[in-house]
């Protein structure tokens, strides 16, 4: 007798967008302005987190702000994508 066989694969690309801290699948100014509200003003943390790390480093902060406003006003590198969350 068979016995059926579920295979579940973990992996892949992210379901979110690097830098779309407000979850709306694109990256730009409504981004910069959800990220310094959580930052500074208690507003809601980016779901996943992850979205929120622009600049790679593992850690949602001031400085991926930055890097989302350089990325948004002054043509800057895309959000980065590779940090293990």
């Amino acid at each position: 007798m068979m016995t059926p066989l579920t295979l579940c694969i973990w992996g892949g690309p992210p379901y979110w967008i690097f830098g779309d801290t407000n979850g709306d699948s694109i990256v730009n100014v409504a981004d910069v302005v959800y990220l310094v509200t959580y930052l500074f003003l208690d507003g809601p943390a980016p779901d996943p987190p992850a979205s929120g790390d622009a600049n790679d480093d593992c850690v949602v902060d001031i400085g991926d702000a930055v890097y989302l406003v350089t990325y948004v006003f002054l043509e800057g590198p895309e959000p980065l994508k590779g940090c293990a969350w």
